[in-house]
């Protein structure tokens, strides 16, 4: 793995990782747009927070979203229901830009190890 392969440049705001998505589409690798929720708690009671993670490899480079979403109290509550709601919209307009532009999406998300 070389050091470039390493390198990760994030956002946290949906519209500059579209912007930086549309500015790379034909030197995305493997035409692949990585895309999912991540749930991040700290113990397995609620709340749990709830995040829309999207990238791509671009010239060696992760390109890489995340985004929170909110809280998920559980099921019936307006916040959770609030919360499912801006994670869905949230990923339907990452996949719409993304096929716009001619990009697989796929579930999942990109993890970099570390050299050994």
């Amino acid at each position: 793995m070389t050091f470039m392969s390493r390198v990760k440049v994030k956002f946290s705001v949906v519209d500059e990782f579209l912007a930086e998505l549309r500015k790379n589409a034909g030197q995305v690798q493997g035409r692949i747009v990585r895309l999912t929720r991540s749930h991040q708690d700290d113990d397995q009671s609620p709340p749990r927070w709830i995040a829309v993670v999207a990238g791509a490899l671009v010239s060696g480079q992760l390109i890489e979203l995340s985004v929170s979403c909110g809280q998920d109290w559980g099921k019936g509550v307006s916040e959770t229901e609030r919360t499912e709601k801006r994670a869905r919209e949230t990923m339907d307009r990452i996949k719409k830009v993304a096929r716009t532009l001619g990009l697989d999406v796929r579930q999942g998300h990109y993890e970099i190890e570390d050299e050994k």
